[in-house]
């Protein structure tokens, strides 16, 4: 800021080329900051360089519409003020402005209809800030915040206001409470224009230094837990992993879900129905939770309810196999035959690797009997192919994806090396591993942009591949998507469950959707 108020000093007495040598110098420190832009327009215009000026006056009401105003009488822009260019600048901007007052007038009419609406007080003092009209704009944040104190959107206004009048200390606690409430604002609360004015403060980059190593740490955090599950080490995976997760981001569904899962294997199905429906809270349309909701529920003898989930998942993706498998249970357990042995070929439809579940399953007592049952039974088994009937087919010819979607089992990675990259919102993430040194390897840029990485030995290729699932579901689970994959053929996670899946032909595939839109779409264009 000193920079441009030397520049604005050097402006007003008429040297303008070291002006904007010093403006310049403001600019490259940060291209956020207002006011050197302003001062270069007023060079511009003083110097009858009208293209630029109205682009130095474009930027400035790009990073502080209130400056609007100012602009119209600014006695500097005298040589340019009857441009068209000028004027129809002028015009776009009173007709944002226009815009917001129609919002605001919108809301307090809303507000007058149900003024115990947190939402319509916190959005009516977003619109208010916008303006500028700070002291209106914080008396319905603070009555916003009065009803609801959960809720992080009247902070975040808050935070702006105090920076943009100077109020450090009083930024930086509402920045803070933010953040407490959905970690998720992170990179929109980096990247805000109305924080100019304390970004560079010391308190301001602690700050988001310490939100950095909570992501890393979380990350981590993760990780291990996908480790301790893969080792069925659900005790310590409760008690080192997901319960801090939940700890440090309530809002997120990684430690509830992680939670059901371990207390479901450890058969405290009541505790994993609880955090079933915690999860279900965070994401609602979560398939996979749905149809683990529905399993729990099933377990406990709440058919009814475990149907209603089970069905809410197949209704979100017909797809999956375990809803199938779940309501296959329960008509078993129902008596209703005929119902049964219709899901359950509908299951190994999708997923022919549950066969040696099926055969075992105590919850098909009722039906293990019926010929319909051992029919089904036997035309699986005789389309099974072992280990090495796969390999050797490989080496004879290159599989269908429909094959290779059906030959689903207990296969180690059948490619020395491989590599999958994923991207999420311009950052990346890479997973390797080498099935002969058992070596896994992550890294993935986090929220700073900052590179973590990930190094892990494992004891045999299979827990290799197993490993090599479990990062990328984590990762898929957080929102990442699959860039592109190479390697020949390796078993994979997808919907919840091991495949084989050919990445070679995976390669050019478009990655939108899940793993089964995907596929659905490859043979589509096919």
């Amino acid at each position: 800021m000193i920079l441009s108020d030397l520049g604005l000093n050097l402006n007003n007495v008429g040297q303008y080329e070291e002006a904007l040598l010093y403006l310049n110098q403001s600019i490259a420190i940060t291209d956020e900051y207002y006011h050197p832009y302003y001062c270069k327009a007023c060079i511009f215009s003083k110097t009858n360089q009208l293209e630029e000026a109205i682009s130095m006056i474009k930027k400035v009401l790009e990073l502080d519409s209130s400056q609007l105003e100012q602009l119209k009488n600014e006695p500097d822009f005298e040589n340019i003020r009857n441009s068209d260019a000028f004027k129809q600048i002028l015009k776009v901007e009173a007709l944002k402005q226009e815009h917001y007052n129609e919002l605001i007038e919108e809301g307090r009419k809303a507000i007058e209809i149900n003024p115990n609406n947190y939402i319509i007080l916190s959005n009516l003092g977003s619109n208010l800030t916008n303006l500028g009209q700070y002291e209106e704009a914080l008396l319905y944040l603070n009555q916003s915040i009065a009803i609801n104190d959960k809720y992080y959107h009247p902070y975040y206004c808050k935070a702006c206001i105090f920076s943009k009048t100077n109020q450090l200390e009083e930024a930086i606690s509402m920045i803070k409470k933010v953040l407490e409430l959905d970690p998720s604002q992170l990179k929109q609360l980096k990247n805000e224009l109305d924080f100019e004015n304390i970004r560079n403060s010391d308190a301001f980059k602690q700050l988001f230094k310490d939100e950095a190593l909570k992501a890393e740490h979380y990350n981590k955090l993760i990780m291990k837990g996908g480790t301790l599950v893969y080792h069925k080490k659900y005790k310590e995976a409760i008690e080192e992993v997901y319960k801090i997760l939940i700890e440090i981001k309530p809002k997120n569904i990684a430690g509830w879900k992680g939670m059901g899962v371990c207390c479901s294997w450890l058969g405290d199905y009541e505790k994993a129905i609880f955090y079933n429906k915690k999860a279900i809270e965070i994401d609602p349309n979560n398939y996979l939770i749905l149809s683990d909701l529905g399993s729990n529920l099933n377990k406990v003898g709440q058919y009814e309810e475990a149907l209603l989930y089970l069905n809410q998942s197949i209704a979100i993706t017909d797809k999956y196999y375990h809803p199938y498998y779940c309501k296959a249970c329960i008509f078993s357990k129902t008596n209703q035959l005929e119902e049964a042995i219709s899901m359950i070929k509908k299951a190994l439809e999708l997923d022919s690797s549950q066969l040696e579940q099926l055969k075992n399953e105590p919850d098909f007592e009722n039906i293990r009997n019926s010929d319909a049952f051992k029919q089904i039974l036997k035309v699986m088994e005789e389309k099974e192919l072992t280990q090495e009937e796969l390999i050797d087919d490989m080496e004879e010819k290159e599989l269908t994806q429909e094959e290779l979607m059906f030959l689903i089992g207990d296969f180690e990675c059948l490619d020395e090396h491989f590599e999958i990259h994923l991207e999420k919102e311009g950052r990346s993430a890479e997973i390797q591993g080498d099935s002969e040194t058992n070596e896994f390897y992550m890294s993935f840029d986090n929220e700073d942009g900052e590179e973590q990485e990930f190094e892990e030995e494992l004891e045999s290729p299979e827990a290799l591949s197993n490993r090599l699932g479990e990062a990328v579901a984590d990762l898929l689970d957080d929102g990442w998507k699959v860039e592109r994959a190479q390697f020949l053929a390796a078993k994979v996670w997808t919907s919840d469950q091991w495949r084989l899946i050919d990445f070679n032909k995976l390669y050019d595939m478009d990655f939108r959707g899940t793993p089964d839109e995907q596929f659905e779409r490859h043979k589509r264009d096919e």
